[in-house]
């Protein structure tokens, strides 16, 4: 494995024995909110439920606002998952699509 629970490897074309020697080079600590379990690249981070991020190449999970729904109008739009689809509309619920599944 190359990256441990909570990192996830940053370029997917380095050399396995150069991430062997120098880890903190390439595997870096997983965002906040996000779930990286070993062996994660930065396309696979898991974005969790509530949470929505623009592209499988962002770093950043935006917290899906209730916009005066109940408490969990946010988790129920913003499905989360591994797969950003086109324009982050992967981690919305069917229903939902756009910058933190609001349309």
């Amino acid at each position: 494995s190359f990256c441990m629970d909570g990192y996830y490897l940053q370029n997917t074309s380095a050399d396995p024995g150069d991430i062997f020697t120098s880890p903190t080079e390439y595997c870096k600590s997983c965002p906040p909110n996000a779930d990286c379990p070993r062996n994660t690249t930065r396309e696979g981070i898991i974005v969790p439920p509530g949470y929505w991020r623009a592209s499988s190449s962002s770093f950043v999970l935006t917290k899906c606002r209730a916009f005066g729904g109940d408490d969990d109008a946010g988790s129920t739009r913003c499905v989360g998952g591994i797969s950003s689809g086109m324009d982050g509309d992967g981690y919305c619920n069917s229903l939902f699509k756009g910058p933190e599944c609001q349309l």
